[in-house]
């Protein structure tokens, strides 16, 4: 009779442990550190109960304008501007150092394949389409061997300082640049109404794959603003992944809506160098706090 008793102690144990472990996993989100040298970032999307959570070691770098600011005293859009010369070096360093590039696409297909990267990889990626990627960044990535993404305003194709839509199709079509979408205007989404919001992810695609002909997989928050909404809201209008402007290396295959990237700025020689490398090998940390 003890042994019974026993039995059904331990048997009354077990089911509290199960119950505690599925209420946690369907309550519970674990915070949890993934980490740039820069910033410390607290980030609790990442599921408490995660079966099977996959991450790689991805930089992807966030470039705008390259070229020179023509109004150099507009200081707030200085740091938007990255000189020509000071790119060239910093494609150079990045195959001198034997760092495949691949595209976003790629990257969320290797996340979703959970499949490891074959070697060093790194992506780069340009927010707003402005005609000074034609002109000055994609020669430069065709000359170098190195792919890049353009994250393109649709409403704004073929407006004066922005690419046109011949231009975003050759590009297209080139193999070099990935195409994705940047919204319709540029709104900052967190203002938005989820109707409104949707809107701009269905009708940027739509219009972006008219334009080129192919289908656009990709998204760029404006301004790098969201909620958790908005993340439901660019799977549900078909993107693979969306980008982020928060700071971070490791990607994780439950963040694929909002990928982290880094800001190369005006680093150049020995100190983009020693950057690159950084990015490439020390153990990165950050978190997020999605609202």
């Amino acid at each position: 009779m003890k042994k019974i008793a026993n039995f059904r102690i331990v048997f009354f144990l077990i089911g509290i442990l199960i119950f505690v472990a599925v209420f946690l996993c369907s309550n519970f989100s674990l915070a949890k550190t993934i980490s740039t040298p820069s910033t410390k970032i607290k980030v609790e999307s990442l599921d408490f109960c995660d079966n099977g959570l996959f991450k790689i070691r991805l930089p992807i770098l966030m470039y705008h304008h390259i070229g020179s600011n023509p109004n150099p005293e507009n200081t707030p859009a200085e740091g938007l501007y990255t000189p020509i010369n000071i790119f060239e070096n910093q494609l150079a360093l990045i195959k001198e150092a034997n760092i495949n590039s691949i595209t976003v696409r790629e990257a969320g297909e290797i996340m979703l394949a959970k499949q490891d990267l074959s070697g060093k990889s790194i992506v780069l990626t340009f927010d707003d389409g402005y005609d000074d990627f034609y002109t000055n960044a994609y020669p430069l990535l065709k000359k170098y061997q190195l792919k890049g993404v353009l994250y393109v305003i649709t409403d704004f194709v073929g407006q004066p300082g922005y690419i046109t839509a011949s231009q975003a199709k050759e590009m297209a079509e080139s193999g070099v640049v990935e195409i994705a979408s940047h919204t319709l205007n540029h709104p900052d989404m967190k203002q938005l109404n989820s109707k409104d919001a949707l809107k701009q992810l269905v009708e940027s695609k739509a219009n972006l794959e008219k334009i080129i002909g192919q289908k656009v997989y990709d998204f760029a928050f404006p301004y790098g603003f969201f909620r958790h909404n908005e993340l439901q809201l660019v799977r549900k209008a078909g993107y693979l992944t969306s980008a982020s402007t928060l700071p971070g290396l490791l990607q994780y295959s439950n963040n694929r809506f909002y990928l982290f990237r880094e800001r190369p700025g005006r680093r150049e020689g020995q100190e983009f160098s020693h950057w690159l490398s950084v990015l490439e090998g020390e153990k990165a940390t950050t978190t997020v706090k999605l609202k």
